[in-house]
């Protein structure tokens, strides 16, 4: 399988939350029951600091390839974004992430990769 593409926007200080659909070529649902997920974005490829994703398989009779994909605010706080930006539409911080998934005969592969945008939080302590 090849890692699909997907720009993200995620909200400082609010909770991130994202179903994944694995599917096969056919664009069926695969089982992915013992499959082990993580995920970590950064500011770039090689910065030395990354924040990680949390990751639920759901039960895969009733949602069959569906894992959540989530990071809580107290983690999205976290986050550094630029906020000396005077142009209102510019006012993200971009980063890059991927999701790997590490299936029952120990193979490893990436499911997705791509941007986030985290764009500050105003409504803050």
């Amino acid at each position: 399988m090849s890692a699909g593409l997907l720009t993200l926007r995620i909200d400082q200080g609010a909770d991130f939350k994202r179903t994944l659909r694995i599917t096969d070529e056919n664009a069926s649902p695969v089982n992915i029951t013992g499959w082990v997920f993580s995920g970590k974005m950064r500011r770039n490829f090689n910065a030395t600091t990354s924040s990680s994703f949390s990751f639920n398989v759901l039960d895969q009779i009733t949602n069959t390839g569906e894992v959540e994909w989530t990071m809580s605010a107290s983690l999205t706080t976290s986050l550094v974004v630029n906020t000396n930006v005077t142009n209102y539409a510019a006012r993200y911080t971009e980063y890059v992430y991927d999701v790997e998934a590490v299936l029952p005969s120990t193979e490893i592969f990436r499911v997705v990769e791509g941007q986030i945008f985290v764009y500050p939080e105003v409504t803050h302590a």
